[in-house]
């Protein structure tokens, strides 16, 4: 719709015989009556099919809060673990465009992903990740967990916190726990369906849909490219305010 244009209701016999008069409504007076109430024009957003228990959350939500107090006190280290896809299908990005020359980007290599791994901590915004152009399995989130911790110089007890995927649940990763737990990691892991209680899920967000660049799209060894670059730069170049 473009603004100023005007909407004319027809003119209809009235219980009286007579005719009503033609009503005359401009759709930027219904725009700014919609806004007025509140409603916006936005991209819709997912969410989890099936909800999760409130009481559930609830607890889940008391007990990162605890985690949090003991990370700022310097007691433990609170980590957060996902893991995220990126092909170049999967996102398409806004960008200011002339109405004379729109762009475009090539539709290629579909069957392509990168499948990262990250482990991040919101009170440093470090993101360790291992990107795997694989499909995701226990294995990777084994190998990477191990990458992380190998390299790791803090020596605080860590709380990883990480979702109720099955393959978090497998015997191998069962059996990594245990082999984690002796060094001082512990997972905690988050109610089925919650993933707002995981701030990582911010970082992917805004990984995909504004950090990486345009000219990530165009193939994907640029994809790959503009992935790593913006990995390494969470922390220094792109923050997030948790509060």
């Amino acid at each position: 719709c473009k603004g100023g244009a005007t909407a004319s209701a027809t003119d209809s016999p009235s219980t009286s015989g007579g005719k009503k008069k033609g009503l005359t409504v401009s759709l930027d007076l219904i725009r700014n009556r919609v806004k007025n109430a509140r409603y916006r024009f936005k991209r819709i957003v997912k969410r989890p099919a099936t909800r999760p228990d409130p009481e559930e959350v609830r607890r889940a939500e008391k007990r990162l809060q605890r985690f949090a107090r003991q990370d700022r006190d310097g007691k433990i280290q609170l980590l957060f673990a996902d893991a995220a896809g990126f092909a170049l299908s999967s996102v398409q990005p806004y960008a200011w465009q002339s109405s004379d020359q729109p762009l475009h980007i090539p539709a290629q290599g579909h069957h392509l992903r990168l499948n990262v791994f990250g482990i991040f901590s919101t009170s440093t915004q470090r993101m360790d990740a291992l990107v795997f152009e694989k499909s995701m399995d226990d294995r990777c989130v084994i190998a990477a967990i191990d990458h992380f911790f190998a390299q790791r110089s803090d020596t605080r007890p860590v709380v990883l916190v990480i979702d109720n995927a099955p393959i978090h649940h497998t015997n191998d990763m069962k059996e990594a726990q245990g082999r984690w737990k002796r060094l001082g990691i512990r997972l905690e892991f988050l109610p089925p369906y919650s993933p707002e209680l995981n701030p990582i899920e911010m970082v992917w967000k805004q990984m995909k849909h504004y950090w990486l660049r345009l000219s990530a799209f165009e193939s994907f060894a640029r994809l790959r490219a503009e992935v790593y670059r913006v990995l390494n730069a969470i922390g220094s170049e792109y923050r997030i305010s948790f509060q």
